[in-house]
């Protein structure tokens, strides 16, 4: 069912995150890496905790609906 080809080893994103890196500074590209890599992570560890606090005082994943569809279509446009 799920085998290991190099186009699906490492998602999406991170391919472009490793692409802009590279392109931005190649002589710096392990750094630059290294903050997107950081960055991502803090948005993997505040996302949830947001959306937890925003569900406990609202009761209910409405209002998370919305405001992701939102982030999403502006960055769709940005």
């Amino acid at each position: 069912m799920f085998n290991q080809t190099e186009d699906n080893v490492l998602p999406r994103p991170c391919l472009c995150g490793l692409t802009i890196g590279r392109q931005i500074d190649p002589s710096r590209s392990s750094r630059i890496i290294g903050n997107l890599t950081a960055i991502y992570g803090v948005g993997q560890i505040i996302g949830p905790v947001g959306a937890g606090a925003l569900t406990n005082s609202l009761h209910t994943y409405s209002a998370l609906l919305l405001l992701s569809g939102m982030l999403l279509l502006i960055e769709l446009f940005y």
